[in-house]
């Protein structure tokens, strides 16, 4: 399987009942992505009887996606990382205090696969994300011209089902983006 491309990073804010039903609502999309790392950790556990492996566990423990993007928006900078906006003139403006709470949020995207040169649209949907304060490096201009993005990481937990991730492949794009966008409860055009 070669591995083509990603598009549509896209978040919505989480919500848990009492009872366990999780809901998302303000869909959004974060720039153009660039790059997906995504490193999941699993325990392995294993117990040893008679001199062998007698039982064995491999278990999801938890996990970091690190986002690239063309552009982290004041807006969706603010809602994630749970920062305030300036007003009117000022929404560009944002305050950071060491107050401020990150959100959970459900995230995904998608990606063009090809398997014997036939192609197909992976989604890719993690229910639970939390985000963190990116850091940040600026260069000056030289002889040439060098663009810098923004990355964002966050840290992958399971929702209350126990799910941490939801995948699916697609014959078209347009099945990806609909799929991804219905996780997301995502309504027109995000």
């Amino acid at each position: 399987m070669a591995k083509i491309g990603l598009r549509y990073p896209i978040y919505a804010k989480y919500k848990e009942d009492t009872g366990g039903k999780v809901t998302y609502s303000d869909a959004a999309t974060i720039g153009k992505a660039i790059k997906a790392d995504i490193n999941i950790t699993v325990s392995d556990v294993k117990q040893y009887g008679d001199d062998e492996i007698a039982e064995e566990s491999h278990e999801f423990s938890g996990g970091t996606i690190a986002l690239e993007t063309t552009d982290l928006s004041a807006a969706n900078y603010a809602t994630l990382l749970g920062h305030s906006q300036g007003d009117g003139d000022d929404e560009d403006e944002i305050i950071c205090k060491d107050t401020d709470k990150s959100i959970y949020v459900g995230f995904g995207f998608y990606a063009r696969k090809q398997v014997n040169g036939v192609d197909a649209w992976r989604a890719i949907w993690f229910p639970k994300v939390i985000f963190s304060e990116p850091n940040d490096s600026l260069d000056t201009k030289g002889e040439t011209i060098v663009f810098g993005s923004d990355t964002i990481e966050g840290s992958i937990h399971k929702d209350p089902d126990d799910v941490w991730k939801c995948e699916r492949t697609f014959a078209t794009r347009a099945e990806a983006l609909a799929w991804i966008k219905k996780k997301a409860n995502a309504e027109g055009d995000v």
